[in-house]
């Protein structure tokens, strides 16, 4: 299957306008976006990469002109990084940031560029450690009810979300599951991940029902799972509203209408007694660290609701 096959709406490579060593400071961040599409980072975060780095070159060339990003010492990106925190952006902003001007600027050493990233003795900005919510049954069982399984899209809506509550796989990963990735025989999904990376996730006897029934609304041979009612490949946004539409139409206020969905199946697991290594694998983390915190969040929530005399 072919890449726009399998992500309608995506190029498989992204056109370069300026020389990627030209010099100039377009031609080093297209370099650095070359350098991104070489190591098969999504095409999301080459966006977010390109979108970030526009604000850091205008922020620069505006308060300190005729500076090139090659000559960018520390208290530069300092500065850069405090303007966006007295602008009233959240911590989790700042950090993200931050995380882009320091790759950006390693790369820039790595290819010698420059001597030495003036990200190497700026630490990374503190995040308040506030627990996230997470949906309960009872919540999930408000989208459900709100979605007509009588009607294409209600099926649709409902199978994505049985599909959400039992793999809390990603949104870009849910958008981008083909028909042929749903293994019936096995009781399990394909999925393909960051970086394009494939793994297996289990399927419910809850999903495969609402995805058979979903199923019973197509006549087509097309081999995207997830349609528009135009009968054409639903794209990622596509994805997005149709769920956050039924939060609205359930009365449900979430921050991020996916990965609370993500959160709860971890936690639901591991309450469970999944061993947490079984959960990182399962779910696609690289880092077990995000399990731990929900899982000192889980302690905290256990002790607050024991009967205290």
């Amino acid at each position: 299957m072919t890449h726009e096959q399998r992500f309608p709406g995506v190029t498989a490579s992204r056109s370069i306008t300026v020389s990627p060593f030209s010099g100039g400071d377009k031609g080093l961040i297209q370099g650095f976006i070359l350098s991104r599409d070489v190591i098969d980072c999504t095409h999301r975060t080459i966006s977010d990469y390109r979108q970030r780095l526009g604000q850091y070159t205008g922020f620069i060339s505006s308060e300190f002109p005729g500076m090139s990003l090659k000559d960018v010492q520390r208290q530069h990106v300092e500065a850069y990084l405090l303007s966006i925190k007295r602008r009233g952006c959240a911590p989790w902003t700042v950090r993200t940031n931050y995380r882009a001007l320091k790759a950006f600027h390693n790369w820039m050493a790595e290819e010698d560029i420059v001597a030495v990233s003036p990200m190497a003795k700026i630490k990374p900005p503190r995040v308040p450690k506030v627990g996230k919510p997470f949906l309960s049954a009872a919540q999930f069982a408000q989208l459900l009810n709100v979605c007509a399984l009588n009607t294409f899209t209600g099926a649709r809506t409902v199978a994505m979300l049985w599909i959400l509550w039992g793999t809390g796989m990603r949104r870009e990963e849910l958008a981008g599951l083909m028909i042929a990735d749903v293994d019936w025989d096995a009781e399990c999904i394909r999925v393909y991940g960051k970086g394009r990376k494939e793994r297996y996730v289990p399927l419910t006897k809850d999903a495969r029902k609402a995805i058979y029934k979903y199923l019973k609304f197509r006549d087509d041979a097309l081999p995207y799972l997830w349609l528009t009612e135009e009968r054409t490949a639903m794209r990622s946004n596509g994805v997005c509203i149709s769920i956050r539409r039924t939060y609205e139409r359930a009365g449900l206020s979430v921050k991020d209408a996916f990965h609370i969905f993500r959160r709860t199946w971890a936690m639901r697991n591991l309450k469970a007694g999944v061993p947490m290594k079984h959960v990182q694998l399962i779910g696609g983390w690289e880092d077990i660290s995000t399990l731990e915190v929900y899982v000192r969040q889980m302690d905290s929530t256990d002790a607050l609701a024991a009967r205290w005399v």
